[in-house]
């Protein structure tokens, strides 16, 4: 298999606590929270509504920090505007799987928002090695990322 390019590298955390991990990898799905962000203003890419949303759901937590707005807008900005160039990773059941965006438009279901992946999520390498998160050597770091 050839080396695969790409553009950009992103990691995704998919739910709380992984919570759509199984869903997502199996439906060939990214999943997304931003549950409070309107669809139609996600799609049309309305970011300076998007961002005053972000800090009045900031506020309303109590929370001032100002950069913890810039990075979740940031984040779903990266989301939105990421295209079939770039890799997108996650880890679930002690594996490492990687994929790619599909369709631009940002969909939801009553699950939550998502896009489509290009093809489907994988969890080998070009050489068809399995991508077992202990082989990688990030055993310990994940343990200390999750405790």
């Amino acid at each position: 298999m050839e080396p695969i390019g790409f553009k950009n590298a992103y990691y995704i955390k998919l739910g709380r606590k992984g919570e759509w991990e199984k869903s997502s990898i199996e439906d060939n799905k990214v999943r997304i929270s931003w549950a409070k962000q309107i669809l139609e203003d996600i799609n049309q890419r309305n970011w300076d509504v998007i961002r005053m949303q972000l800090e009045e759901e900031f506020q309303q937590r109590g929370n001032q920090n100002k950069g913890a707005v810039t990075c979740d807008f940031n984040a779903l900005k990266s989301f939105i505007e990421s295209t079939s160039d770039d890799i997108w990773i996650t880890f679930h059941a002690s594996f490492l799987w990687w994929c790619r965006l599909g369709s631009p438009k940002v969909e939801q279901d009553q699950t939550s928002k998502y896009r489509e992946v290009s093809g489907q999520w994988h969890s080998h390498d070009i050489n068809n090695n399995l991508l077992m998160v202990v082989d990688l050597g990030l055993t310990s770091w994940l343990l200390k990322k999750i405790r």
